[in-house]
């Protein structure tokens, strides 16, 4: 009627049934046939814009089945770590995605399923998933959601910089604390400049993880170090993946021994956390604060301001 106002939000949504011969990750336009008319209560007009928009073809996967190859199995825990990881290809629908958005699954290195590998459906490709993955393998199921709130967000901390010199080793730990959340997963990406430290990836004892990188965490947590010597990046994964789920406790969560490379001036050299994502023994994302340690005296609550994600 000329006097009903419309809530700002959502007018309705149109649901689209993929044709078989569409690829999996494959955008196409959507755009208005015409001008759109729109008036306000009593027939007035008023300046308005309209946006176009795309839709992306997923397949229609099992949730869990992160590896598109019909079933769940111990090789969608591996698919889910390396899709959270994976850098997907430029963003066609102009930056309008958020980056970790289950979308961009096909895309990138390695073409998961968006379907499969969001199996907390949340719409959220984040560690979270790797629980939820694990938990379906087993026959228990999975929430849809935020993790109920604690009274404070967790908190995952590293020192702003270390000191780097020449040939030199130093530590570079990583904290976490839960602040009562039940932390089952956690995910980040250590950063600093390559050209003043290095992480030596020798593996002695070949388990998978660098020998530099100590992870604490319970049995029955897959781990994983991933280690990109170009831009100085290390990331890091641990996901409970057997029955009851483990979880991680307070306290300091990764020691990283980086060394000075041959031109490190003894100079204090950044170290950044970025990717930071944590998950519970449900497999629904906790929410979580990213904080800076000072440099020297890192002691865990020695807080700097903060930066949130």
């Amino acid at each position: 009627s000329s006097t009903t106002v419309l809530k700002e939000g959502v007018l309705g949504y149109l649901t689209f049934t993929g044709d078989a011969a569409c690829d999996p990750g494959q955008w196409t336009d959507i755009t208005f046939s015409g001008t759109p008319s729109l008036k306000a209560a009593g027939g007035s007009t008023f300046n308005y814009a309209t946006s176009n928009g795309k839709i992306v073809v997923v397949a229609n996967d099992t949730r869990g089945d992160c590896n598109s190859d019909g079933s769940r199995n111990a090789g969608d825990f591996s698919a889910t770590a390396r899709e959270i990881w994976d850098s997907e290809s430029t963003d066609s629908t102009s930056q309008d995605l958020a980056p970790d958005s289950w979308l961009w699954t096909p895309s990138g290195s390695y073409a998961g399923s968006a379907q499969g590998c969001d199996s907390n459906n949340d719409r959220k490709l984040a560690v979270a998933d790797l629980v939820c993955t694990a938990r379906l393998f087993f026959g228990a199921t999975c929430t849809v959601g935020v993790a109920a709130a604690a009274s404070e967000p967790a908190v995952v901390a590293a020192p702003a910089a270390v000191l780097a010199s020449a040939e030199t080793a130093v530590e570079a730990p990583v904290y976490l604390q839960t602040n009562g959340s039940n932390v089952g997963a956690a995910a980040f990406t250590v950063n600093f400049d390559p050209a003043q430290l290095r992480l030596d990836p020798t593996d002695g004892d070949q388990d998978g993880i660098p020998d530099a990188v100590i992870l604490n965490a319970p049995a029955g947590m897959l781990r994983m170090v991933m280690y990109d010597a170009a831009p100085g990046q290390i990331h890091i994964m641990l996901s409970g993946v057997v029955m009851p789920m483990p979880t991680l406790a307070d306290g300091k969560l990764a020691s990283i021994t980086l060394t000075g490379s041959a031109q490190a001036t003894g100079a204090l050299t950044q170290v950044t956390l970025t990717d930071v994502s944590l998950g519970d023994a449900d497999g629904n994302e906790v929410p979580a604060e990213v904080q800076v340690l000072a440099p020297d005296g890192i002691q865990p609550g020695l807080f700097l301001p903060m930066v949130t994600r």
